[in-house]
């Protein structure tokens, strides 16, 4: 999971990047100087992964979801959020080929929660292990339920303050807003819009959202989940276009600890097609900047698609830390990360855990 939480934000990470003159770059990292980068990278990246896993806001949510509640929760998807980012992204020949499901779905999802039947006091009987209901209020669903599980009161309480989702044939969206208390201290919060729609030629996602999660005890930890995303499709995968945008960034504490942007183009006839994919994303003390280009028409592409892949690795304030090329060993494509002095060493064991996700979505990509 703690791979997921991370890594699969990195495919969903790019934009341009802006460049200093080479008198105003600090120098490149030395090997030495580049391993201790990579090493605190892989320090943080533990750490906050599994710190993020245990954040009490995170585990209020888990402990709701395991009661035997009356009715499905507004998101399928939703707990908790290290466990189903991934699910917002559709894979890239999905994408290719037009087809929106993954989001789609995920809208959806929402849209067939009748909020209407809801509404109104839900509390959790322990004797019964039912919950009982009351018609108040009548513009909200309340629910309070105990934390932890063997609590004597219903301390907690998960309120849905805002749900607008429609449905219909040619597109879905809405707005939705939710946030869990503990003794009355917010621990969860979502506000979520989406809109999904689509005529006979053409089909556009986008949504917008922001999760977080606070700790109970103190001192209070709080991570900070906020995304953008917007894609749109045209024509069919024989003659048509489409755009794949998107921001993101984990915060924890108010201070950045995942950020980054990508942007992903694609355009193609009966004769040519052509993708062109940038991407940058910091974790934590590093920044990974992605770019590829690429086209193939009925005589061939520019080469292969990894042989047209550049990614630059840097720290925060420009220093050059090393590059990552893909090259054929033994028949296999193989990640190779390079240190500035040209030695170089697989990625896969340079950066371990890191890396392996990292590396299946931009396996993705490269299909793309």
């Amino acid at each position: 999971m703690k791979t997921k939480l991370f890594m699969t934000l990195l495919v969903a990470f790019v934009t341009a990047i802006s460049s200093c003159s080479k008198d105003e770059d600090p120098a490149p990292l030395t090997k030495d100087q580049a391993t201790v980068e990579i090493a605190d990278l892989k320090a943080t990246y533990d750490s906050e992964s599994t710190a993020m896993e245990n954040n009490e806001g995170m585990k209020v949510f888990d402990n709701l979801s395991s009661l035997n509640l009356p009715f499905v929760m507004p998101d399928v998807n939703i707990t908790p959020v290290s466990k189903r980012i991934s699910s917002f992204y559709p894979r890239m020949e999905q994408a290719k080929n037009g087809d929106f499901s993954a989001i789609k779905k995920s809208i959806i999802a929402r849209s067939e929660f009748v909020f209407s039947e809801y509404v109104g006091t839900w509390e959790y009987n322990k004797q019964t292990q039912l919950w009982d209901h009351t018609s108040t209020p009548t513009d909200k669903v309340v629910i309070k339920f105990p934390y932890p599980s063997d609590n004597a009161t219903n301390n907690a309480v998960y309120t849905i303050s805002k749900f607008t989702f429609t449905s219909g044939l040619e597109g879905s969206g809405g707005d939705y807003i939710a946030n869990i208390t503990v003794n009355g201290s917010e621990v969860w919060y979502i506000s979520f819009t989406g809109a999904y729609s689509k005529t006979t030629t053409s089909s556009a996602i986008s949504y917008t959202e922001k999760i977080v999660y606070t700790s109970i005890t103190t001192p209070k930890v709080s991570y900070e989940y906020n995304q953008s995303f917007s894609m749109k499709s045209s024509g069919s995968p024989y003659g048509g276009a489409m755009t794949i945008k998107t921001a993101q960034s984990w915060k924890k504490n108010g201070e950045i600890l995942l950020s980054g942007e990508y942007n992903i183009s694609a355009k193609s006839t009966q004769t040519v097609y052509e993708v062109v994919a940038k991407a940058n994303l910091r974790i934590a003390n590093i920044k990974f900047v992605f770019e590829v280009s690429y086209s193939a028409n009925a005589n061939g592409g520019s080469g292969t698609m990894t042989q047209n892949i550049k990614m630059g690795v840097y720290t925060l304030d420009g220093a050059k830390v090393g590059d990552i090329k893909y090259e054929t060993v033994d028949g296999v494509v193989v990640a190779m990360f390079y240190y500035v002095n040209g030695e170089k060493v697989p990625a896969a064991e340079l950066f371990g855990e890191v890396f392996g996700e990292w590396d299946s979505m931009f396996g993705d990509i490269v299909d793309f």
